[in-house]
């Protein structure tokens, strides 16, 4: 295999990595476009309902990050409780 054939064969594999990312670009570019579309359409019962979801959504998040948290303790580096031998010397 020369030289040329691995550049060929380097690029090729590039340009189709590029076109996989910009796929996926455009997928979630439509679908942010479309969700926004949905929100300027919505009737005031519909957004306060969509940002309950959005609460509820948040809500679950930051209850298992607090439970995550319960279970490995505080962080050392935030809370001061740094024990005396992991401190810098």
């Amino acid at each position: 295999m020369g030289l040329m054939d691995s550049l060929k064969q380097l690029l090729t594999g590039e340009v189709e990595a590029a076109r996989e990312l910009k796929d996926d670009l455009e997928s979630s570019w439509s679908a942010d476009l479309d969700r926004k579309e949905a929100d300027l359409r919505a009737t005031p019962s519909e957004k306060i309902e969509s940002l309950q979801d959005r609460i509820d959504q948040n809500s679950s998040f930051f209850g298992e990050l607090r439970a995550r948290m319960a279970e490995t303790g505080p962080i050392p580096q935030i809370d001061g409780d740094t024990p005396p031998d992991a401190r810098r010397r």
